[in-house]
């Protein structure tokens, strides 16, 4: 139902709508299992709510992103998005402590990365 109000919002140019629509279907879609739909969903969601300057909600679709590819043990995928969701909030008012804690997050997986070294020396912040 939420996809489709979600396509019904975008027809009529209502990003913002379609955008929340858009992302509370992602997270039925996490709910029923289809988590590969999800992430999908969630990507058009990020986009519009970047479009609309909600940089708050784009970090955290992308964050939910990223919670998505840590379980299932794509630990370089998962950096990627968390990266991505704390430069979203890094942009939103009020978000600061969430970047910090999402770039402490990345920080940790490159860390369990360690056939890695490059990663390895990027979470210790070596170059």
């Amino acid at each position: 139902m939420n996809l489709e109000c979600a396509k019904l919002s975008k027809a009529m140019k209502n990003d913002r709508d379609a955008a929340t629509y858009s992302n509370e279907a992602a997270d039925f879609f996490i709910k029923a299992g289809k988590k590969d739909e999800a992430v999908n969903i969630y990507k058009d969601a990020i986009e519009a709510f970047k479009k609309n300057g909600n940089f708050d909600s784009a970090g955290a679709g992308l964050r939910k992103i990223g919670e998505y590819y840590e379980s299932q043990y794509e630990f370089e995928l998962a950096a990627e998005y968390f990266k991505k969701a704390a430069d979203m909030f890094s942009l939103a008012k009020f978000h600061t402590t969430d970047a910090t804690k999402l770039s402490l997050k990345v920080a940790d997986l490159y860390a369990e990365m360690s056939d890695k070294p490059d990663r390895l020396k990027e979470a210790i912040g070596v170059n």
